[in-house]
This record gives structure tokens, C-alpha cells and sequence, in this order.
């Protein structure tokens, strides 16, 4: 299916042709269908082939599945009319081997990261067939174990922490083993024949009673950037892109309890490309100053100290493809409604989607954030 996206991605000179939906998934002794964002286990749960994996010790049968390699593959029609074309995975998970039209195109080993390829000369008009071969991770983990041991938790796969893999699909304290494979995330070709926003972020200077941000604005081909932004009661203005500019009137962002979350809406725009921020205006710190017990460690939000209230974030699921914005927008209200003011996203997990911050900004919740290897030893 082609749609053009109201987010990040113009309305004039760019389409996504999104390629998720209808996989076939092949590995092991199984030949099935099923839908990506999607994995192995989402494929095989799609299709009844395996009981429940959380139910009991089904874990363990589970966990033997993920002995084999498996092939994810469809098929598309496309008519080439622009002069570039970008294939685009938001998440690959993890060892994978990528091929469009019989063509290897990469290799991929880090499940953190969103990879792009130019396949503007491996496309062609008509029908094009992408495959991806996922391949297990134990025969590299278990070599690398045996080469030099590090220290294992008890509760996790030997030699999980030599991989850029969400660490608790190998099993933590709380969770199964489950190292699920797949494309975890949204698949798409950018078609494209102008210049696109490759980064866009807005920093802030607080001076007295007045704001000034910065919105930065990278492009991949020089070309000219409009940036508007849009108050919370409506009102809409334009700023200089990649200068720093006075918000007029501002209201400031407060944590959950200590006042309101007004957000205010960034949009970036060059011919053919678009991308927006929503964002609170406030000014955070750790506050690490020495005390009679070591050294403190306090969060401050617009000069008011405050005790953090909240917990881990990790995973609700360790198949991530059902996690949804409406399932996360449900746990964090019942953070909010719990009276909590913060939270830490764990560091054996992955890095949340855009909605999580999105969500976390509207509820008050202040992020705590952990790199995704932060429970080990590296």
C-alpha cells in the first residue's frame, strides 16, 4: 500500500510505501503467514502453531524453536517514477540478512537501531520481492562465552550481554526466555526526489522569565526550512530555523503534582518534507551536591526541588510487536493516577517508541533514562 504521511514525511514530494501486513515467515519445521510488525513468535502465536509462551513452562519449548534460522519475505508491485528510493526499517531484530530481488543489500547486528538503504538501482518497475534471514543468536553468544566469560546472572542466556539485543528477551529475574527474531518494527520505501529532515530537535535557554529555544534542523540536500510553532491555547507563529528565538508569552511545563503540562507544537517544513515536536517548556537538572551522607541525587524542575515518585519501565511485553500506544497510554495513567511523578526506563529493555515520551509529556511523568546496557558487564 502507498499513503502519504501526515508525519515527517511532506505531502508534496515524498511518498512511504509502507511494506508491512502479509509476511511469509519459513524456518524450522514451519511455513506460515502472518503480520509485520511481527516475529517469529507473533507469527506462530497468528497462527495457533505454539501454545501460550507465558503459560507455565511453555517458555522452555519456546526457547528450543529459537535454535533455527528463519525467512521473512513478501512480494510488491512498484511503478519508478522518482529519482531516489530509500529502504527503511525502524527495527530489526537482530542478526539479519537482507536481500531485495535476490540482491544481498546489508547485514545487520544491533536490534537499537533504525537502518536505511539507498536501493534506488536494486528496485525495479513491476513486482520486487524483499527477504530478510534472521539467524539465531546462540552459536555466536555461546562462542563468545566460552572465549571470555563474563559475569552471568544467574537468570540470563550465557553470554547475552555480547549482543545489541533487548536483554530481558534472554531471560531476567522477571521474565521469560523468549530472544524472539523478526522485523519488530515498521518496514517502508521512501520515495523521494527532493531534500528530506533527517533530524529535528529543539533545545531551550531559560532566562528569567523568559524562554528561548533553538529549533536544530538537519537535511540530507541543502534547502530552505520554515519552523512554526504552535502554543497550547492555538496560536501559531513562525521562528527561524536552526536560531535561537523568544517564545512570546511562555507557560512553563511542570512534573505531575507540582502544576500543568501545557505543550507546545514545532513544525518543521521544507518543500516535499514535514516533521513535528510537541513539547513542554522547563528546565531539568540532577542536582549532585555533596552531603553528610556522600552526594545527593535530586531531580529539579524549573528551580523547584521535588522527590521523584514513580518505578522501572520495562517491557510489557516480550513480544514487542503488540506493544500499542493505547496499552502504554493504559499503564502510564495508572502510573499517573498512582500518583507517580517520574519514571526510570530500564536499561535491559529497549528504547521506547515516540508515543511513550508523547504520552509521558501529556501525563506529567518525568523520564529517567538508562542506555540499553546499563544491568551488565560490557
Amino acid at each position: 500500500m502507498t499513503k502519504k504521511s501526515k508525519h515527517c514525511f511532506g505531502e508534496l514530494n515524498m511518498k512511504k510505501i509502507d511494506l508491512g501486513g502479509k509476511w511469509k515467515m519459513c524456518g524450522g519445521s514451519f511455513d506460515c503467514v502472518g503480520n509485520i510488525p511481527g516475529s517469529l513468535f507473533s507469527f506462530l502465536l497468528e497462527n495457533n502453531l505454539i501454545d501460550d509462551p507465558f503459560y507455565r513452562d511453555n517458555e522452555l519449548k519456546a526457547l528450543d524453536l529459537t535454535y533455527d534460522d528463519y525467512t521473512f519475505e513478501r512480494g510488491f508491485e512498484l511503478n519508478k517514477s522518482k529519482s531516489e528510493y530509500i529502504l527503511c526499517f525502524e527495527g530489526l531484530d537482530t542478526f539479519c540478512d537482507v536481500y531485495l530481488n535476490g540482491k544481498h543489500i546489508s547485514y545487520t547486528d544491533d536490534m537499537h537501531i533504525r537502518y536505511e538503504f539507498d536501493v534506488t538501482n536494486d528496485l525495479k518497475s513491476g513486482f520486487n520481492v524483499l527477504k530478510i534471514v534472521c539467524h539465531s543468536i546462540h552459536e555466536y553468544t555461546q562462542r563468545m562465552h566460552k572465549e571470555l566469560a563474563l559475569d552471568n546472572p544467574p537468570h540470563v542466556l550465557p553470554g547475552y550481554a555480547y549482543i545489541r539485543k533487548a536483554h530481558c528477551m534472554l531471560g531476567w529475574d522477571w521474565g521469560p526466555y523468549l530472544p524472539d527474531m523478526g522485523i519488530w518494527k515498521p518496514v517502508y520505501i521512501i520515495e523521494k526526489d527532493s531534500a528530506r529532515i533527517t533530524d529535528f530537535h529543539i533545545t531551550q535557554r531559560h532566562d528569567g522569565d523568559k524562554i528561548f529555544v533553538t529549533p536544530t534542523v538537519k537535511t540530507d540536500y541543502p534547502a530552505e526550512v520554515s519552523v512554526t510553532v504552535k502554543t497550547p491555547s492555538g496560536n501559531e507563529y513562525a521562528i527561524m530555523a536552526n536560531t535561537e528565538c523568544e517564545i512570546e508569552n511562555p507557560e512553563l511545563w511542570w512534573p505531575s503534582g507540582l502544576g500543568e503540562q501545557p505543550l507546545y507544537t514545532f513544525t518543521a517544513s521544507i518543500d516535499g518534507d514535514e516533521c513535528i515536536k510537541r513539547i513542554g517548556l522547563r528546565t531539568l537538572n540532577l542536582i549532585r551536591e555533596k552531603d553528610v551522607w556522600g552526594e545527593s541525587f535530586m531531580h529539579e524542575c524549573n528551580g523547584i526541588r521535588f522527590f521523584a515518585m514513580g518505578a522501572d519501565y520495562i517491557p510489557e511485553d516480550n513480544i514487542f510487536s503488540r506493544i500499542t500506544r493505547e496499552r502504554t497510554y493504559k499503564l502510564l495513567k495508572r502510573c499517573k493516577d498512582a500518583n507517580f511523578n517520574a519514571i526510570r526506563v530500564w536499561g535491559g529493555g529497549y528504547y521506547p517508541d515516540d508515543f511513550f515520551f508523547d504520552i509521558c509529556d501529556e501525563l506529567g511523568l518525568v523520564v529517567f533514562m538508562d542506555m540499553m546496557f546499563a544491568c551488565s558487564l560490557y
